[in-house]
């Protein structure tokens, strides 16, 4: 904590600490890296959407995560779609 205060850190829980897991949204989803990883850190998140344009990516996500990413380009998502999530 000493450490932390002499690097202008705050002190506060860890991202993996929340009651709650953290929400995330996957972009460039592929065919599920990020879960991946996400999966095999100790962070506490669920993946609440993906986004991937590749169809054959997205068949490959859904086959790894049961959960199929939406087929569009984010350049052109709008923020209320994401505030959904």
């Amino acid at each position: 904590m000493e450490q932390q205060a002499a690097l202008g850190g705050r002190d506060h829980d860890a991202p993996g600490d929340h009651q709650q897991p953290l929400k995330v949204l996957e972009f460039y989803s592929g065919i599920g890296g990020w879960h991946y990883a996400l999966a095999a850190s100790t962070l506490r998140c669920e993946v609440v959407g993906a986004f991937e344009l590749n169809p054959n990516a997205n068949e490959v996500y859904a086959h790894n995560f049961s959960m199929k990413p939406r087929q569009c380009n984010i350049e052109k998502l709008r923020l209320v779609e994401l505030e959904a999530f």
